[in-house]
């Protein structure tokens, strides 16, 4: 079994995709993916797939969604109870409906996982493996999350968490990769990361750093300037303190500038 939620759905079984055309179903198959493991209730489901008003005929519907996709399992599954397996692959609850998937098999829970692991190992400042981790699990990324699907409310939230949670490994493995000298590596990451954000200002200030170090001291000072400006117009605030230290440290040239205390145990810190 395979399942991919960080981009177009995905879910194949003996490398048969079951993954149906008609929008409610796949809906049903991406909320059961994502909780795989877990029940959902159908209380959930309806919010789902109907919103605030869910037909009379919400219930039957349902129950008529779950048999397709269990039929579609069925035709994936080399059996003679393909129908049993089925049955055990999408159970059914007193008040909902359990995905079982097999451990490793669903990229958001494999993506978690290494996010998990590589946090641990930041704690214990094996800096090396961390990033490592965290490389491996931006990796599984395909694209946006459930890209092709017209999510509905319940949908919405889950992808708007799985987004954020990528957005926050992805500022932690840039200061990884300031921490461990690979400026280079970073600027053009970085400099989408701005680009999309225009008054982040931790992505600023790593680019700053970045830039620095690769010997663009004019850039670095470019980027500040550009984030007090829509920091100004947009939130009518000005830069952190530690940003505009961080300018002074640019404009002086300050030898901290090139260490590694200035990655995410000294500069990032002062956030």
């Amino acid at each position: 079994m395979h399942i991919g939620l960080l981009g177009v759905l995905q879910f194949s079984i003996n490398n048969v995709s079951i993954v149906p055309s008609a929008r409610k179903i796949r809906n049903l198959l991406a909320l059961l993916s994502l909780n795989a493991g877990n029940l959902v209730t159908v209380s959930k489901i309806r919010e789902e797939l109907w919103g605030d008003e869910p037909p009379r005929s919400a219930s039957t519907t349902l129950q008529t969604y779950v048999m397709q996709l269990r039929n579609r399992i069925s035709r994936s599954v080399d059996d003679q109870h393909n129908g049993d397996v089925a049955r055990n692959i999408l159970i059914t609850a007193p008040n909902g409906y359990l995905l079982r998937a097999g451990d490793g098999c669903c990229d958001a829970i494999e993506f978690d996982r290494l996010a998990a692991w590589g946090n641990r190992l930041l704690d214990n400042e094996e800096h090396h493996g961390a990033a490592e981790a965290l490389r491996a699990a931006l990796a599984l990324w395909r694209g946006p999350a459930l890209v092709d699907i017209e999510t509905g409310p319940v949908l919405t939230g889950e992808v708007i968490r799985l987004e954020e949670r990528r957005r926050l490994i992805v500022e932690r493995r840039i200061e990884l990769e300031l921490l461990l000298g690979r400026h280079h590596a970073i600027v053009d990451d970085l400099s989408a990361l701005a680009a999309l954000d225009r008054t982040h200002e931790s992505v600023h200030g790593q680019l700053m750093v970045a830039l620095y170090r690769c010997g663009r001291r004019t850039q670095a000072l470019e980027v500040f300037s550009r984030l007090r400006t829509a920091m100004l117009d947009e939130l009518g605030l000005e830069p952190a303190p530690w940003l505009h230290e961080l300018q002074r440290a640019v404009l002086d040239a300050e030898p901290g500038l090139e260490l590694e205390s200035y990655g995410i145990r000294g500069l990032l810190a002062r956030r």
